[in-house]
């Protein structure tokens, strides 16, 4: 997944479940994309939106326990 902030590098190390290819995608290339193609922008959204809640539930059940 991408970063919103695109003007800063980013890495991760990530184990793939099945063969896959990455591609990766410049801040112009991704404004392109959000552009000409809407259902990229609601799933990048929808996207961070479930990672933050997971996120969210997981900082709520550390706090719970402490």
């Amino acid at each position: 997944m991408c970063s919103s902030d695109l003007s800063e590098k980013r890495r991760a190390t990530v184990i793939a479940g099945t063969d896959c290819t990455l591609v990766p995608v410049d801040l112009e290339t991704f404004h392109v994309l959000v552009r000409r193609t809407p259902q990229f922008a609601t799933y990048v959204m929808k996207t961070v939106v479930g990672r933050l809640r997971r996120m969210n539930a997981q900082l709520l059940e550390k706090q719970k326990k402490e």
